[in-house]
């Protein structure tokens, strides 16, 4: 039986991202034991309940931990390991030699070190994350779509009832900048509200976005969400007709269901981490600056006019316009 191990250093939204790799991966090795190791532990949900998924090891990214991980990893005697796109090469190469797989797969950016991967595929900057880890296992197209795998998929039956609007305002605290602002969102509900008479509004939170959470649903009078456990969020945000958010992990995970998304972006990079999903539309300010995410100009701005500039209303004409969901509405 062929040992696969998948290595994954980000989050949520960047495993939901992997998710049409791993299935993949499992159609060309279906008879693999296939173990996960990732660092943020909080990416480990989406997959946790994948039937194919033998071990979930966790990790960080002190001294003693990748050093007790790699003498664990070893044990295992890995035929393949596979590094996830997006991880910074050198130090990804280096990890996965040091667990001593026999074939090592992963990105390249400006040059290949042979003796770390045994097969080294290039990074393309424009290509969707999608795409980057499909671009790992040799795959152009697929069939698959993202995942998020819950003990139950049957989604409730709304027939009759309310438009279900999902609302998530927030990001990890680390990424605040990419955030619109809360009184926005606010302004927007209003709008919805004005419009469309028969719209159930939820706001999810997780902790880094509690308190504005709290206040836009109090001002709003919409139901709150607030610190689910993530299988529950997600099958909360399954039963949603339409999900709008900031650049953020629940945006992938509406991505995952038959769920209408619009996800504002400011200086992130859509073509690279929107929602993978016919029924994901981006909203953006489209500014000559954008996107900057990851440059020294995002460092440096201090106005952020990608998204303090783009306002609500036009954020609902576009909702309005687009929207397959809300020609139903009454």
């Amino acid at each position: 039986m062929k040992r696969i191990l998948v290595i994954h250093t980000f989050g949520m939204g960047d495993m939901i991202m992997f998710t049409p790799a791993l299935q993949e991966l499992i159609k060309k090795y279906p008879d693999a034991r296939i173990d996960f190791l990732v660092f943020q532990k909080i990416a480990a949900y989406p997959i946790k309940n994948a039937p194919q998924i033998n071990q979930i090891f966790y990790a960080s990214f002190t001294l003693s931990s990748l050093i007790q991980t790699v003498v664990k990893l070893r044990e295992q005697e890995y035929d393949l390991s596979l590094v996830t796109s997006g991880t910074n090469p050198l130090k990804a190469s280096l990890f996965s030699f040091l667990i001593g797989a026999k074939e090592r797969i992963g990105e390249y950016r400006d040059f290949k070190i042979p003796f770390l991967y045994t097969k080294n595929i290039l990074y393309i900057e424009q290509k969707h994350r999608v795409e980057n880890n499909l671009d790992l296992l040799n795959c152009q197209k697929t069939s698959f779509g993202v995942q998020y795998y819950l003990q139950t998929k049957e989604r409730s039956k709304r027939r009759d009832k309310p438009i279900k609007v999902g609302f998530h305002i927030g990001s990890n605290k680390m990424f605040a900048k990419k955030r619109w602002k809360a009184d926005y969102f606010e302004k927007l509900i209003f709008l919805l509200k004005k419009d469309f008479n028969s719209l159930d509004i939820v706001i999810f939170s997780g902790e880094d976005e509690k308190e504005e959470s709290k206040k836009l649903a109090l001002k709003t009078d919409s139901v709150l969400y607030l610190n689910l456990p993530f299988d529950t969020m997600a099958s909360k945000i399954a039963e949603c007709d339409l999900f709008i958010n900031s650049d953020s992990g629940l945006g992938h995970i509406a991505s995952c269901f038959d769920v209408e998304i619009f996800t504002i972006f400011g200086p992130a990079k859509a073509y690279k981490a929107k929602p993978f999903s016919k029924n994901a539309t981006v909203i953006t300010l489209g500014l000559s600056c954008q996107p900057c995410y990851g440059t020294r100009d995002f460092q440096r701005c201090r106005h952020l006019d990608c998204l303090n500039r783009l306002s609500a209303k036009s954020v609902f004409e576009k909702i309005k316009k687009e929207s397959k969901v809300l020609k139903n509405a009454k």
